[in-house]
């Protein structure tokens, strides 16, 4: 098999809609990408998010946890506390992490986005596939591929995935056989860019004086405490 660059690209989702603001009259966004960055601009904007916040892909709402300005994660947190309100619990409790997750990217083109449901905790998915060549369970959101250990690579079947859901945006190939090696690297690259975003969410926290219990365990390795 040839030299591979893997790459496991942090994201998170900023979805966000205004009643002012009319959607869309075509779709996907990955087909009209121009229509749906405007609409998605323009509903940030006014939610309080600056015109600097780019998504990872013209028209979506995922986000690199870098690419987003200290404003805009301040503004992304008060917009996260409002998502997450319960009338059970006071305003500064959180109960999951933030939507998004990975995306895998090979040779510098875009694989497998994060599907529904995904969240930051999937990191531990990719973990489990690359520590234990015995295992063959993989979620990160449905659909999720359907995984076979091969020797020192990782088979991903996206045709024949357990749920029969489409993939969103539709994946490029029906199957990808990666290197361990190359995907371990890239996971602990990306559990680096975990560690330096849940630093970024406790200055946040600690300079704007939130009082967000255990802000970076909740909102990206969903460590749940009471």
């Amino acid at each position: 098999m040839e030299q591979q660059i893997v790459e496991l690209i942090p994201v998170v989702e900023i979805s966000i809609s205004n009643e002012e603001t009319e959607l869309p009259e075509t779709g996907p966004y990955w087909e009209y990408q121009k229509e749906w960055e405007n609409y998605n601009n323009t509903c940030n904007q006014i939610a309080g998010f600056s015109g600097a916040l780019k998504a990872y892909l013209l028209g979506s709402s995922l986000y690199e946890p870098h690419s987003i300005s200290h404003q805009d994660l301040l503004n992304l947190l008060k917009v996260e506390m409002e998502k997450q309100d319960d009338e059970e619990k006071s305003p500064e409790e959180l109960t999951r992490s933030f939507y998004g997750g990975y995306i895998l990217k090979i040779n510098g083109r875009d694989i497998l986005f994060p599907q529904c449901c995904s969240d930051l905790t999937d990191i531990t998915e990719w973990e489990d596939l690359i520590d234990d060549q015995e295992n063959t369970y993989f979620y990160c959101g449905h659909p999720s591929p359907k995984v076979t250990q091969i020797d020192d690579d990782i088979l991903f079947d996206f045709v024949n995935s357990e749920i029969q859901e489409s993939f969103c945006p539709p994946v490029p190939l029906d199957e990808v056989r990666i290197s361990r090696t190359a995907l371990k690297t890239a996971v602990e690259k990306a559990k680096n860019e975990l560690k330096d975003f849940a630093g970024r969410l406790e200055k946040v926290n600690r300079e704007n004086n939130l009082d967000i219990k255990n802000i970076a365990e909740i909102l990206v390795y969903g460590e749940f405490q009471d």
